[in-house]
């Protein structure tokens, strides 16, 4: 059942007059015209957030032709990240939303993807987690950037987690820890590669 758009913000408000909402950052309670993060947190969010010109690496990276990260890894991307990954926080993801909009924008005029494919994770930890939140990121992108999503890599084997390993350790940790299941579909594609944090 829609409800009337008349009718929401009267929704949002009993809503959260049983169940209060907190900023996942500062932990003070959200106004009711406050979605995720509180309006000071969200500010400072998005004086974080890069540029597209400042977001494109410029590490030279073996098969990829490019490379973007919009936030730096600290607070308070990281933060969110964390709570997102961690303890299960999906919801958190449209906090970025914004940033990813105005990158697909970006993105659409300056190339020419046949697919966004999100990086997969194992089943244990989908099982574990109940989502992948690299899946959750690329479905924004697709969505705004009018690219299909498409999951042709799959997790080959389990890993170790990449956090608290060395920038040798976490190349032999991912060593054929993914393969292609559409080999002959993909062939000659450019596919745009989408995971929560890049790292070494």
């Amino acid at each position: 059942m829609q409800l009337h758009p008349s009718i929401q913000p009267f929704r949002e408000a009993l809503l959260r007059l049983v169940y209060p909402a907190s900023c996942p950052l500062c932990e003070i309670l959200l106004e009711i015209t406050e979605a995720g993060l509180c309006a000071s947190c969200l500010t400072t969010l998005q004086k974080t957030a890069y540029s597209f010109e400042d977001a494109c690496s410029s590490q030279r990276l073996e098969f990829l032709d490019t490379a973007w990260a919009l936030y730096p890894y600290e607070s308070p991307a990281g933060e969110i990240l964390s709570a997102v990954k961690f303890y299960r926080k999906h919801w958190l993801i449209p906090i970025f939303e914004n940033a990813l909009r105005e990158f697909a924008a970006a993105l659409g005029a300056e190339t020419g993807y046949d697919a966004v494919i999100p990086i997969p994770i194992d089943r244990k930890r989908l099982f574990e987690r109940e989502f992948n939140q690299a899946e959750l990121i690329a479905a924004l992108v697709s969505k705004h950037g009018k690219i299909p999503l498409k999951k042709f890599l799959k997790k080959a084997r389990r890993t170790f987690s990449q956090s608290g390993l060395g920038k040798e350790e976490r190349q032999i940790n991912l060593f054929q820890a993914f393969h292609l299941s559409r080999s002959k579909t993909a062939a000659g594609k450019k596919f745009l590669l989408i995971d929560d944090i890049f790292t070494t």
